[in-house]
């Protein structure tokens, strides 16, 4: 038995839960949106991006490995802090305790409101100026391997590690 942490985020009275991330964005993918991050309520910045994306350990292999994002070994229970398409030369995901409590303000976008969803699933209204607080759901979920799990070989066979493509099989 496998033990995975899950993420959830809280916000104009909501709340939303996820087994791979937490995508916040401003109602258009195309469209830039202004936010701030906080961390433990210690600013980390005020960015301008499509949006930002926070991923478990188990959705580093889902959408935020298709923005750019690292593979993160199952047996670390982190997120990765991913801005999609920023303005920012210097904006680079980063990888942090799942422990941590991370708030999230959308400051402005091209629409009336920004918008929220976990793993891409519905997208829902979050207003201007809302406080998202996004934190780790104390119950994990438990994942039972009926054979011999090996991460590695999983990465080989699903990502195409080792593929040589001057030898196609």
């Amino acid at each position: 038995i496998e033990e995975r942490s899950l993420i959830k985020a809280t916000f104009d009275n909501k709340e939303i839960q996820a087994v791979n991330e937490i995508v916040i964005h401003s109602g258009s993918y195309t469209q830039l949106m202004r936010y701030k991050l906080n961390i433990n309520n210690k600013i980390v910045y005020e960015k301008r991006s499509d949006g930002l994306i926070i991923s478990t350990t188990t959705g580093s292999t889902a959408y935020a490995l298709s923005a750019g994002g690292p593979i993160i070994h199952p047996n670390l229970d982190v997120w990765t802090v991913l801005p999609m398409l920023s303005q920012s030369l210097s904006s680079r995901p980063f990888v942090i305790s799942s422990d941590e409590l991370l708030s999230v303000n959308i400051l402005e976008g091209s629409s009336k409101q920004g918008k929220i969803c976990a793993d891409g699933q519905e997208d829902i209204n979050v207003s201007y100026l809302s406080d998202i607080q996004i934190s780790k759901i104390h119950k994990p979920l438990k994942l039972i391997h009926l054979h011999n799990n090996d991460f590695f070989e999983a990465c080989r066979e699903k990502l195409g590690w080792s593929l040589d493509i001057s030898n196609p099989r």
